[in-house]
């Protein structure tokens, strides 16, 4: 904001909207941040340890950027064309347009920004330099002021409203510290590449355990201890996430609820470690038969909740007929027994005609379906109605 805003002005562009462009220019990073707090933190470690920018990062695991999201938002906002543009195209080559000064105003202004707060200073200043000499024609001098003014205005709004800027502090300074630094030290160039060598390769490898260790993180926090399914949180999350995709993109979604049937008799005959086994065995199954898109979870004790994202009814059936079947094919074999079971499943969909569509009403409706398909005589398939009715699938008894 306080870069783009001093550098129109010191570049001689007339922009009425660069401060309001600046200030929303990077919105989409805090959208996808919040959307998917896991995935985005994911993004901010690969930045760290790649040296790739925030959006080549995104592209790669989302197949877009924070510049299209932004730009997506503000369009809907029917904002006009002198803001969305340069969101849009400040972290891209964009086409030649009337805004493409105020785009390259952007993009100069973010690498300034990322010379007091991002990583990899030295590059940012020294393509800032080249920037503003080639395109405007800036000395080493005038860039150096200018990126200066930059910093004691940033700390003058920052105090303004009472925010620590911590120790932020002007370009110039920055220099002559690291200059005395340099000074003090008494080796040789030979030695002086051997320790920043050493050094990089220490953080590249402290950057890859941390990353690796996030990632075990991540994964203990959604994932079950047992079956190492997806956990109970972790669904309702997925779940309301795919609901409220239907609803935005009117496309459906589908949950099957699982339950082995007659569990208990298998621990009071066998023994929990059996119990547990079989547990572990047919989660393999259905992780199996499902597709790339479905996430299967543990709902509680052994009974599975699968999510079925772009599928309606009549696919859901398909493939819950194919997990019944599967299970009920299977031979687990633990401690010289050998085990059969079966399993009940009952689904619900947001294309059934005028039902609520919530994540508490579609997990009740499949719920009321799973009761049913017990009721019934077990080993079957039944899927929820509009109403609080069920419509029964063929199923072999057991």
């Amino acid at each position: 904001m306080v870069s783009a805003e001093t550098l129109a002005s010191v570049t001689a562009h007339k922009d009425p909207d660069i401060f309001i462009t600046s200030l929303l220019q990077d919105i989409g990073i805090l959208i996808l941040f919040l959307s998917d707090t896991v995935s985005y933190t994911e993004v901010l470690d690969k930045k760290r340890i790649s040296g790739q920018s925030t959006a080549e990062v995104e592209r790669e695991k989302f197949g877009f950027d924070h510049t299209e999201v932004g730009y997506e938002l503000f369009k809907s906002w029917n904002l006009p064309e002198s803001i969305t543009e340069p969101i849009r195209y400040h972290h891209h080559k964009p086409p030649e347009t009337t805004y493409s000064e105020a785009i390259n105003i952007l993009n100069i202004a973010d690498k300034i920004s990322s010379i007091y707060h991002g990583t990899r200073s030295n590059l940012k200043s020294k393509e800032v330099y080249q920037k503003l000499k080639g395109d405007y024609g800036l000395e080493s001098s005038q860039t150096a002021e200018l990126i200066d003014t930059i910093g004691e205005k940033s700390v003058e709004l920052l105090e303004l409203y009472s925010i620590d800027p911590g120790e932020m502090k002007p370009f110039s300074q920055i220099m002559l510290d690291a200059n005395d630094e340099l000074g003090k030290l008494n080796y040789s160039y030979e030695q002086i590449v051997l320790e920043l060598t050493q050094a990089k390769q220490n953080a590249e490898q402290l950057a890859i355990h941390l990353k690796e260790a996030n990632d075990k993180l991540r994964e203990l926090t959604f994932r079950d201890g047992l079956t190492g399914l997806y956990n109970h949180m972790y669904f309702q999350d997925f779940f309301e996430n795919e609901i409220q995709k239907s609803i935005r993109y009117k496309s459906p979604v589908s949950l099957l609820l699982l339950d082995i049937d007659h569990f208990k008799s298998i621990n009071d005959r066998h023994g929990h470690p059996t119990g547990d086994h079989v547990l572990i065995e047919a989660s393999k199954v259905l992780v199996k038969l499902v597709r790339h898109c479905d996430i299967v979870a543990r709902y509680g004790g052994e009974e599975f909740a699968i999510v079925l994202p772009e599928t309606g009814t009549v696919g859901a059936k398909v493939l819950a007929q194919r997990l019944r079947r599967g299970i009920e094919q299977q031979q687990f074999q633990y401690d010289k027994n050998t085990i059969t079971i079966t399993m009940s499943v009952g689904i619900s969909s947001t294309d059934m005609n005028s039902i609520e569509i919530s994540r508490k009403n579609l997990i009740s409706k499949s719920d009321q379906a799973l009761y049913t398909a017990k009721q019934e005589g077990r080993n079957r398939v039944v899927v929820s109605t509009d109403n609080t009715k069920v419509a029964l699938c063929t199923g072999t008894d057991r």
